[in-house]
């Protein structure tokens, strides 16, 4: 008695388990390519911080490599979580 549109509904959410090692390896690809993203966006944020002499700036691009650090983060304990199922 699943309900298709339950199950939809659980996957947009992101807490569903991959159903097999195949989908798994899936998601750990995708991460992998999520945290690089993420880690040059990182990389170009502090070097711009670097050259910044306005405070607000320089606050605002403290913030974005703040919120990217808790991405890269989540994203890295998500990979670990999926890499260590068995299947």
């Amino acid at each position: 008695s699943k309900h298709p549109a339950a199950a939809s509904a659980k996957s947009a959410s992101g807490s569903t388990q991959p159903s097999d090692a195949k989908q798994a390896q899936k998601e750990m690809k995708t991460l992998e390519k999520s945290i690089k993203a993420l880690d040059t966006q990182r990389i170009e944020l502090t070097a711009q911080m670097e050259t910044c002499n306005n405070t607000a700036e320089l606050e605002r691009l403290e913030r974005e490599v703040q919120a990217l650090e808790m991405e890269i983060s989540a994203a890295e304990e998500r990979w670990v979580e999926l890499n260590a199922m068995e299947f």
